[in-house]
């Protein structure tokens, strides 16, 4: 019999996930973006060269990484530099993908149907087959303690002393 108040402490529940993913969305990215910023400005500028750019000299060439430097805030501190690209990335200018040769945005969403596809054919596939694996798990007959999966007490050998000792310590 299902208690009066599971479906409120479901969705309390279900809130509560709800919200965590924003927060560990901020936390990942910024601890990302954080090691990104290892990097020196010259190096990350470099990104936004366009990839066939003839230099002309190398006076030219630390001229273009200095306007890029410039252009994209690359000398800012930390939280600036997050808080700028949070900005764009809420405004859906993901940046561009040299490996692609495209924008991020729309090669991620002409993507995304193939993908959602393929999540629903697996979850079709091994929820049934996870299933039928519990039932099969579940008719073992031998209780098996997690201490015994955990530290691999091998040399507790069931009737000896060190066997009764170690498992009346609950």
């Amino acid at each position: 019999m299902i208690h009066k108040g599971y479906m409120a402490d479901y969705l309390r529940y279900l809130f509560a996930r709800m919200l965590a993913i924003p927060v560990t969305l901020l936390i990942v990215t910024a601890v990302l973006y954080g090691f990104i910023m290892l990097t020196p400005p010259e190096v990350r500028a470099e990104l936004y060269l366009p990839p066939n750019l003839q230099i002309k000299s190398p006076e030219h060439y630390q001229n273009l990484i200095n306007m890029r430097i410039k252009m994209y805030h690359l000398n800012d501190p930390y939280p600036i530099q997050y808080a700028l690209w949070l900005k764009s990335l809420v405004q859906g200018q993901w940046g561009y993908s040299p490996t692609l040769g495209e924008d991020v945005l729309p090669s991620l969403l002409r993507r995304t149907p193939a993908t959602l596809e393929l999540t629903l054919y697996s979850l079709l596939f091994f929820i049934p087959l996870g299933k039928t694996a519990s039932i099969k798990i579940g008719a073992i007959t031998e209780r098996v303690d997690e201490r015994d999966i955990m530290f691999a007490r091998e040399e507790y050998e069931p009737g000896t002393e060190k066997y009764i000792t170690y498992y009346t310590m609950r």
